[in-house]
Parts: C-alpha cells; structure tokens; sequence
C-alpha cells in the first residue's frame, strides 16, 4: 500500500462522508470501507 495515501472507513453517518471522500478524491486514498449507512447524495 502507498505510504502516502490513507484509508478511510465510515459507519453510519460517517458512512456518508466516506462515500463522497472516495468518489471524490481518489487519488488521495489507498482504500475505503462503508459500513451500513447511507448512498452519496442521500445526507
């Protein structure tokens, strides 16, 4: 895994900002986990 990028995991509400932190950033991100919660543009 790249040193320079990070994992995000959300759960819940959490779970929202993970959606749209991985559909926006990509290249900023080595991996995400969502964990029962809501779809991107639903919060």
């Amino acid at each position: 895994m790249d040193p320079d990028k990070i994992v995000i995991i959300g759960s819940s509400a959490g779970d929202a900002i993970a959606n749209v932190m991985l559909a926006t950033y990509p290249e900023l991100l080595a991996a995400g986990a969502i964990i029962g919660g809501l779809n991107d543009g639903t919060a």
